[in-house]
């Protein structure tokens, strides 16, 4: 089942070709080429129905559903925006169509919400209209601020980014030929064991098209995955290139 990446509003989304369904957009495309390899492993690995499992849960994999209140800010903040004619800019519409009808958004697109309400808190609440009861309620600002979920929207984000921003990742001089490490794939947390470091140049991922550049702030790593199995972990046939940003040191699994 090919698959393909296509950038739509400035992320890169992992397609399949066949059929256009869209399993996941990411705001770098080394970290769609990362999904797309998991996703062609697990085709390669798994069949029948144990792959459209796969792939129903991959299109779910950290991504966070928005909550009733946020639904309800994005919609109001859609009216106020049609029947004003100001607030919020093309981004935020769309922002606000994503939430209001309920679609599971990326842990990228809440650092992003995240980031959106903390720049513009003040200047939002801060500026007249925002509250009922103001001269041109609501505001420009009060409606910016519906459009990408309200107040539920960012106390929502912050828990959420502030718990992403806890997941160390390893720096470039961190790992080393033998380490373990873990990443997060589209079949949740997976393991292995770093057999390759470049820091400048491509891997090659055996039996696999793809191909991962490594660079002095960024290396990448060739890595044998790791399966736990009746006897604890062992090494698995299956190598998989990850730059070390998408990559966690973890104790030795054997």
């Amino acid at each position: 089942m090919p698959y393909e990446i296509v950038n739509r509003d400035g992320e890169y989304c992992v397609i399949v070709e066949e059929t256009g369904e869209n399993l996941g957009c990411h705001p770098t495309r080394a970290e769609a080429e990362d999904q797309m390899q998991a996703v062609a492993i697990a085709e390669k690995e798994l069949n029948g129905k144990a792959f459209d499992v796969f792939l129903e849960v991959v299109s779910l994999k950290d991504s966070y559903k928005p909550t009733q209140g946020m639904v309800n800010e994005a919609k109001r903040g859609l009216e106020w925006r049609e029947e004003y004619g100001r607030g919020g800019t093309q981004v935020g519409v769309a922002r606000a169509r994503d939430i209001s009808n309920g679609s599971s958004l990326s842990a990228d697109t809440v650092k992003r919400m995240f980031s959106f309400f903390s720049r513009h808190e003040e200047s939002s609440k801060g500026g007249e209209g925002f509250s009922p009861g103001e001269d041109g309620y609501p505001s420009a600002g009060r409606i910016a601020w519906a459009l990408w979920g309200g107040d539920p929207g960012f106390s929502w984000s912050r828990r959420i980014a502030e718990s992403l921003d806890s997941d160390e990742k390893a720096a470039p001089d961190a790992l080393s030929v033998g380490d373990f490490v873990s990443w997060n794939s589209s079949g949740g947390r997976s393991q292995g064991r770093v057999t390759r470091i470049v820091r400048d140049g491509e891997i090659d991922v055996p039996d696999s098209s793809f191909t991962i550049d490594g660079t002095e702030d960024d290396p990448a790593a060739l890595i044998r995955v790791y399966q736990e199995g009746e006897d604890g972990w062992e090494a698995s046939d299956t190598q998989v290139g990850h730059r070390f940003s998408t990559l966690r040191k973890i104790d030795a699994l054997a």
